[in-house]
Order: C-alpha cells, then structure tokens, then sequence
C-alpha cells in the first residue's frame, strides 16, 4: 500500500466520521425537540411525531454504528474494516437514489414555483423563497454527486487486497 493511498483512506475516513457525529446531533437535538412538542401536541400530530421520532432513533442507532466502524478503522481494527465497507457501499447507494428522488422534486418543484409567482400578491417574498430552496437544493444536489464517487471509492479500497493485508498485519502487531 503506497503512503498516499493511505493517507487519502484515512481522511475519507476521518471525514465519514466527522459528518457522521454531525448528523447524530443533529438528529439528537431534533429527537430532543419533539420529545418536548409531544405532550403538548393534538393526537393527529403526535401521532406523526412519533414516527418522526422513530425515524430519527434509527438514524441515531445506524450512525452510532458508523461512528464505531470509523473509528476501527482508524485504529487498525480488522473488524471495523467489512462493516466500514459495506456502509460506505449502502450509503453511496442511498445517496445516489434519494439524489434522484431530490432532483426529481426539484423539477416538480421548479414547475410549480412558476405559478407560485404568477399567482402570489408578494412576489419579492415568493422569489426570496424560491431562491432560498433553490440554492438549498442545488447544494444538496452538489454534496450528494460528490459523496456517490467518495464513498463507492471508500467501500472499494476497504476491500482492496493491500488494504486487508495491512489489517492482518495490523492485528499481528
């Protein structure tokens, strides 16, 4: 394994790692939220709470489990190393199809933002929001295409025979 190989491996992964305690509190701190919202919400909209709240403790869970196979992999465990790969695969491919699906409602959304204007009595105010979801969206589309090709390159290179060989030795050690 050559040293720049493995540095690029190593900043992927610190970067995983970093993103992913990110999102876990974001998530942590929505979770916190709805937990106060709920006694005081009406029963339809606790009711969706709920399922929101269920969502975010998966999501919770899945990237506490990520967070952990990061930092094996940083370590040199030579467990962390398949469980690393495969995540880095599922979630290229879990960004590749809801960049589809976002691009998608993008374009339904563009379509309606049209008359959005035509018909709205503010139309600075619906162009500043149109804007706004735009830029939103465009940037999410951005990171979306370039996680696809990082994390497929991650999943690739966890299972590359030099990289499991530096586990093995690794373990040895």
């Amino acid at each position: 394994m050559n040293h720049r190989s493995l540095f690029l491996l190593r900043i992927v992964v610190w970067l995983v790692l970093l993103l992913t305690a990110w999102g876990v509190l974001q998530y942590a701190m929505h979770a916190w939220r709805l937990m106060h919202l709920m006694g005081q919400a009406p029963a339809e909209q606790a009711s969706r709470m709920r399922w929101m709240l269920a969502w975010d403790a998966v999501y919770v869970l899945a990237a506490g489990l990520t967070l952990s196979a990061a930092a094996g992999v940083l370590l040199w465990r030579a467990r962390a190393r398949p469980v690393l790969r495969w995540l880095a695969f599922v979630l290229a491919a879990y960004s590749l199809a809801s960049g589809v699906h976002l691009f998608a409602q993008w374009q339904s959304f563009q379509h309606a933002s049209v008359d959005l204007l035509a018909q709205s009595p503010y139309p600075d105010l619906a162009r500043a929001l149109i804007d706004k979801v735009n830029r939103t969206t465009l940037i999410s589309l951005g990171l979306k295409a370039i996680s696809v090709p990082v994390l497929a390159w991650l999943g690739w290179r966890l299972g590359a025979t030099d990289v499991v060989q530096r586990f093995a030795s690794a373990k040895r050690a």
